[in-house]
C-alpha cells in the first residue's frame, strides 16, 4: 500500500483563518460580558468539552493576524495567535505553510 503525501490547497483557495485567543474558562461567559472589554459582542467561542475558549479577529493572512494581535494585546496582554482550517484548530506553522504559498 502506497501512501500519498497530503496535498495542500491551491493558493487563495483555503479555509484557514487566524484568530487571537483572549480568554479560556471552565464556565461559559456571555459574549457581551464586560470581561471582554472593547471586544464585547465581537468574540468567537469554542468549547472543547473542558474549557470555553474565546477569540477575536479573523484574518486570512499571517501578516494581518500579527498586526491584529499587537492591537489586541493592548487590551489583553496574554493574547496569542491560533489558527483554524475550517472548524479544526491547526498549528500556526502549518497554517503559514498553507497561507504563505
Amino acid at each position: 500500500i502506497r501512501s500519498e503525501p497530503p496535498t495542500l490547497p491551491q493558493a487563495g483557495s483555503h479555509n484557514v483563518v487566524y484568530r487571537e485567543q483572549i480568554r479560556s474558562w471552565t464556565k461559559r461567559s456571555a459574549q457581551k460580558s464586560s470581561e471582554f472589554k472593547a471586544y464585547r459582542g465581537q468574540t468567537h467561542e469554542r468549547n472543547d468539552g473542558t474549557r470555553y475558549r474565546y477569540y477575536v479577529g479573523e484574518c486570512r493572512t499571517y501578516a494581518a493576524a500579527i498586526e491584529t494581535l499587537a492591537k489586541v494585546r493592548e487590551t489583553f496582554p496574554d493574547a496569542f495567535l491560533v489558527s483554524f482550517n475550517g472548524d479544526i484548530q491547526i498549528p500556526v506553522p502549518d497554517a503559514r505553510k498553507i497561507t504563505e504559498r
